[in-house]
């Protein structure tokens, strides 16, 4: 995506350091009067810092200061991931269902050639 969208306005990779050294990173897609929190990652040994709350708080604020109505915490499932729920809904917004996603193939055999190499490279 990164490299897709590089020098893009749409999409914002946001890094977090502690002493000189990155111990987290979020990117943030901007469509449509939307910020949608893609994906993020944190540093395991740098949990006490918080790192996901200071990410999750810079986004709120570039998302204001480009003058964005939403941020977009993009899916929970308790019962799949209950720690990640927990730390978005712990941010008081409100749920919102849309319908499943649909894979539309374009290339059927190339498709199946990737279904079977998922499968046997687990």
């Amino acid at each position: 995506m990164l490299s897709v969208l590089n020098n893009s306005p749409r999409l914002e990779l946001l890094l977090a350091k502690h002493k000189g050294e990155v111990i987290g990173g979020a990117m943030v897609l901007f469509f449509n009067q939307t910020a949608t929190y893609l994906h993020a990652a944190t540093d395991y040994e740098h949990r006490s810092l918080k790192t996901s709350y200071f990410l999750q708080w810079e986004q709120i604020k570039l998302a204001k200061e480009k003058g964005y109505q939403c941020l977009d915490l993009w899916g929970v499932n308790d019962e799949k991931w209950p720690g990640v729920s927990y730390f978005k809904k712990g941010f008081n917004g409100y749920l919102k269902e849309y319908p499943d996603g649909k894979n539309i193939i374009f290339k059927p055999f190339l498709y199946k050639l990737y279904k079977i190499y998922k499968k046997i490279s687990k």
